[in-house]
């Protein structure tokens, strides 16, 4: 939802905004499981995102860090959530690692081209340009 543009700053990657509105008028929870310090939660208020998720769960915080699938597990618990029933979207191998071990879906949105999942690992379920796509992907191909 937010990209990292040098150490510290961050922006809205395009089509937050949108895809946080469509999952809120749906009544989709979405959370937020990064491995990233604390600092994050101030960001996510600081872009006006913050009180869009339902959980945040930072590896800094919990000790536990992507691949780990249980900082995923974690959040569904957060999110009264079986891991079966929620889709992860995510832009590193880690991400689709991460949630096929912890039993969910996977979206992937790699940030180039040459990012690449380890030989022999199950491919995620949906790839995506932008986060207008995974919108489409995840709400149906209406408008967001």
């Amino acid at each position: 939802m937010f990209l990292g543009r040098f150490s510290g700053e961050y922006a809205l990657a395009p089509g937050a905004e949108e895809l946080l509105e469509a999952l809120g008028r749906r009544h989709i929870p979405a959370g937020v499981v990064s491995n990233n310090r604390p600092a994050a939660r101030g960001e996510l208020d600081r872009l006006g995102i913050g009180s869009c998720f339902a959980c945040v769960v930072l590896s800094e915080e919990v000790g536990l860090y992507k691949p780990d699938p249980r900082i995923l597990e974690l959040a569904c618990r957060q999110l009264e959530l079986s891991p079966g029933r929620g889709v992860y979207v995510g832009d590193h191998p880690f991400d689709v690692l991460c949630a096929h071990g912890a039993g969910m879906a996977a979206l992937w949105l790699p940030p180039n081209p040459f990012f690449r999942l380890p030989a022999g690992e199950r491919p995620p379920e949906h790839t995506a340009g932008s986060l207008r796509q995974a919108g489409e992907l995840l709400l149906g191909s209406g408008p967001l």
